[in-house]
């Protein structure tokens, strides 16, 4: 259980910067990729 909630935690700090990167990239492949 203690593995778990650290995990939670880990996931917790850092889904934001994932989700930001996440989000850039997906600008960059519109940016590259012309879109119908």
């Amino acid at each position: 259980n203690y593995i778990c909630f650290n995990h939670n935690i880990y996931l917790f700090i850092f889904l934001p910067f994932y989700i930001k990167e996440i989000n850039k990239l997906e600008k960059d492949m519109k940016g590259m990729i012309p879109t119908k």
